[in-house]
């Protein structure tokens, strides 16, 4: 049985953007029979519609090159199904009492793909690099409040800051701060990734397919399959096909309607809500539109649910203008200039 994630947009301030994920069981090979559910071991073979961009963690954006790194990588921190931050890389974490200085106790043991040992010099050269504006790291400002990086010994990082910082735990946990060796270039990761995650690079056939292989001296809890394949299939139409025939096992889709062709006797479809939303924004700047009033009664005759029926197929949550959902705003509460507006709410 396949199991497909439905795509859900908003739109005009809409959150609860969803994936279109499907997934078929593993296979195994021909000569050996299919490994039973939840058995360890069998290939995947994920349908993607393009190649990762850059296989070097600082600077990857792509959806699908974030996808394939985080399987290569290990962070300091990490995320739980929950997304509270759990060790990773560093078993434990101790904070100074003033919040000035974070110290990380690292895991003894842990190496890299090529089989050098991690260890505090790879921490603070990670570190470093990271936050060094010739780099060019994406989540650089991530360390703005790090003044120096020492490596204590041989198992220990401690980080001087200039402010506590209570987001440094999380922010430790993406795989933009993935922890390098520091024997390692920018470019030679792009042709080899070396990490410490779970699977390692096992084959790429460039704008074709990347496969990775199960990390045998992984430090955590091993992979259950065996292999991962990303293969390229450019058009979500012809990853439905691929699917459908028992050749592509698991695929995200961003349009709900693919999702939606995908279901069927072998094909299954569930809708995982995503942080994003869409906007429809006016120019305040412009004409009669500088008016607030104008704007307000624009925002009024306009129902939102309605359009995200239409241009989303209703996939998606109507949303006031903050959408982060531990403090989000009421979608029903009057679109005034003042708390004491008696205009009537928005739909």
């Amino acid at each position: 049985m396949s199991t497909a994630r439905r795509a859900s947009f908003g739109a005009l301030t809409a959150t609860g953007v969803a994936l279109a994920l499907v997934i078929t069981g593993c296979s195994a090979p021909a000569s050996d029979p299919k490994p039973a559910e939840g058995a360890a071991g069998g290939d995947l073979v994920i349908g993607v519609t393009s190649d990762p961009d850059t296989l070097f963690p600082w600077k990857a954006t792509q959806f699908q090159a974030v996808n394939v790194l985080q399987n290569l990588y290990g962070t300091l921190t990490e995320f739980d199904e929950e997304l509270n931050v759990v060790p990773g890389l560093a078993e434990s974490w101790d904070v100074s009492d003033d919040g000035l200085t974070v110290t990380f106790h690292l895991r003894e043991g842990v190496t890299f793909a090529d089989g050098s040992a991690f260890d505090s010099e790879d921490v603070k050269y990670s570190l470093d690099a990271i936050a060094a504006e010739a780099t060019a790291a994406v989540a650089s400002s991530s360390l703005a409040s790090v003044t120096a990086v020492e490596a204590t010994d041989a198992t220990t990082v401690t980080l001087a800051l200039s402010a506590p910082d209570a987001a440094l735990p999380a922010n430790l946990a993406v795989i933009n701060m993935a922890m390098l060796s520091s024997d390692d270039t920018e470019e030679a990761l792009n042709t080899t990734p070396n990490g410490t995650g779970p699977f390692i690079l096992d084959d790429r056939k460039a704008s074709q397919s990347i496969t990775l292989a199960k990390n045998e001296d992984y430090w955590g809890d091993a992979a259950l399959l065996d292999t991962v394949e990303f293969r390229v299939i450019p058009d979500e139409s012809s990853i439905v096909s691929a699917m459908q025939s028992g050749n592509v096992q698991l695929a995200v889709f961003d349009d709900p309607l693919v999702a939606q062709t995908a279901e069927g006797a072998n094909v299954e479809v569930a809708t995982t809500p995503q942080l994003s939303y869409h906007a429809l924004q006016l120019n305040a700047t412009r004409g009669d539109l500088t008016d607030v009033n104008v704007r307000l009664a624009i925002q009024c005759a306009i129902d939102r649910q309605e359009v995200l029926d239409t241009a989303a197929l209703g996939e998606g949550e109507v949303t006031g203008p903050i959408t982060s959902p531990a403090y989000k705003s009421d979608p029903d509460a009057p679109p005034a200039p003042s708390a004491t507006s008696t205009r009537p709410p928005t739909t």
